[in-house]
């Protein structure tokens, strides 16, 4: 069953349970990523605050914040990516084409101009 990872949306899918509807592994992999950066996003300003740990040099504290930045760069260019190419199931959702101007006997396409 596909639920967005939110409280709200759990109550709900057990409150009113709806019938269960196929997740689209693209979308899914949207969400994914984007978790991804939220948490990468905190330990980033956790990472960032004006103190240093106990026991923490500034440099090992520079080289984790450089690690995560790095992570949180690739994982921003991994959402770019999956936002910007077409879905892998849209051709299911699109309405068929009907065929081109085909020609009929007499040598017209089927068009009376």
């Amino acid at each position: 069953m596909t639920q967005f990872p939110t409280l709200i949306d759990q109550v709900a899918t057990a409150v009113l349970a709806p019938t269960p509807i196929a997740e689209n592994p693209h979308h899914r992999a949207i969400l994914d990523v984007f978790t991804e950066i939220q948490v990468l996003d905190r330990q980033l300003t956790d990472l960032s605050g004006d103190e240093l740990p106990e026991g923490v040099s500034a440099a090992e504290q520079l080289d984790k914040l450089t690690s995560v930045l790095i992570e949180r760069m690739a994982a921003g260019a991994e959402l770019n990516a999956s936002l910007s190419t077409t879905c892998c199931c849209a051709a299911a959702y699109e309405p068929e084409e009907e065929a081109a101007d085909e020609p009929v006997e007499g040598g017209g396409t089927g068009h009376p101009l």
